[in-house]
């Protein structure tokens, strides 16, 4: 028998592809080329994606000095600004509409707290940081604070003078902390404000001159900007009854927020007459108003001068000596 059968099956293997091979090196193409596509979509996507910029807006109550504040007392921050309830961002709003955010004490927000970067919690500074989206240009705001808010909505005014302000700067980033409201410690002077509206007024303003006035009240930042009645019954610290004019005393007036005044104090006021703030006109500001305070003997009065705020119009004492 012949025995070329070995060298035909050699020939023959040795004319076959190389199938495991060629597989090999496709499969390895494709792994590659997939890989390497997938990271390019995958890289592109994150760039090409708007990430949403925020800074963080910061204001404060420091009540250190007299630490009378608490949770209920329903701190807030009022101003320009509106708080979405569900994202805890805010928007800018000049209507003043709310609702605003409330103020804390529990730390700050990077301790799970909301109160600003260097908040502390316990220490009897309210205060509040929240998100505000990063303007395409500056964006200012106005602000104050009130208490007796009820989940941001409005409550006792108790900034004093003109209202705060502050800017965002456009692309900004951190964070912008509003000036903080300091109320300073109670002190021991007390304030007497009186206002003649004797002959249906002829001694105010011209412009409330000829009207008999029924209803005579005052508010001011020493007591929380709440009217409080005036009265012209020779009782307290009213001279004498139904002269036209009328009193106010302010240790009669303090709540448990509020105290006496101290040398250099400089509350401000209004009147209120008929439901109707009096702010004095012309070269004369201040007609029929008067004060007092026993800042030099504890319960003996002395004149004080009466100035208006130039921003606000308020009459203005400024405690002596």
């Amino acid at each position: 028998m012949p025995r070329w059968t070995p060298l035909l099956v050699l020939a023959l293997a040795a004319c076959q592809p190389k199938d495991d091979a060629d597989d090999t090196d496709v499969a390895d193409t494709d792994v590659v080329d997939t890989d390497a596509e997938d990271t390019d979509v995958v890289d592109t996507d994150v760039v090409d994606t708007d990430v949403p910029v925020f800074v963080s807006l910061e204001f404060a109550v420091d009540d250190r000095a007299n630490m009378t504040y608490t949770a209920a007392d329903g701190l807030a921050w009022k101003g320009s600004l509106a708080l979405d309830p569900v994202t805890g961002r805010v928007s800018f709003d000049p209507s003043w509409a709310g609702p605003y955010p409330m103020l804390y004490d529990d730390g700050p927000v990077s301790s799970g707290g909301h109160e600003p970067h260097d908040g502390v919690a316990g220490d009897f500074v309210w205060g509040v940081s929240v998100l505000f989206p990063s303007p395409a240009s500056d964006q200012a705001f106005e602000y104050g604070a009130i208490r007796g808010s009820v989940g941001g909505l409005d409550g006792e005014w108790i900034w004093s003078g003109a209202n705060g302000t502050f800017t965002v700067p456009a692309n900004a980033t951190g964070y912008v902390t509003a000036d903080t409201l300091v109320i300073p410690e109670f002190g021991v002077v007390d304030l007497k404000l009186t206002l003649d509206i004797s002959g249906n007024g002829s001694l105010l303003s011209p412009d409330f001159q000829g009207v008999a006035y029924s209803s005579v009240a005052v508010k001011g930042s020493a007591w929380g900007w709440t009217e409080a009645s005036m009265t012209d019954d020779g009782t307290g610290a009213d001279a004498v009854a139904d002269d036209g004019v009328y009193t106010f005393l302010l240790s009669s007036a303090v709540g448990p927020h509020e105290g006496l005044l101290s040398p250099g104090d400089a509350p401000q006021f209004v009147f209120v007459l008929d439901g109707t703030e009096y702010r004095s006109s012309g070269d004369c500001p201040n007609l029929g108003v008067g004060a007092a305070t026993d800042s030099v003997t504890p319960g003996v009065w002395a004149e004080e001068a009466v100035e208006n705020d130039v921003v606000t119009g308020n009459s203005v004492v400024v405690v002596g000596p």
